[in-house]
């Protein structure tokens, strides 16, 4: 019975761990880099691991006005942008 109460909670780990990486994957990514292939390089590695909500910038003006219509839920600035 034990070893059934075990597998149980394993599974249910499982199923949590995955819930939360969806929801995690499900958020909107907002991209700020002026050099497209830091902005390229992150996209891979990002799409490499189920993130398919990336939106991109490439200056501060942009960046704002993305996040106005957009309401990106987690932001990878650069903090060396020229206009910003």
């Amino acid at each position: 019975m034990r070893k059934c109460y075990n597998g149980i909670n394993k599974l249910q780990k499982g199923r949590d761990k995955q819930m939360k990486d969806t929801y995690l994957k499900s958020k909107k990514i907002l991209i700020v880099d002026d050099e497209e292939c830091l902005r390229s390089m992150l996209i891979t590695i990002l799409e490499d691991e189920n993130f398919l909500n990336i939106i991109t910038a490439d200056c501060v003006k942009t960046a704002l006005e993305i996040c106005q219509q957009e309401k990106p839920d987690i932001a990878i600035l650069d903090v060396m942008l020229p206009d910003g």
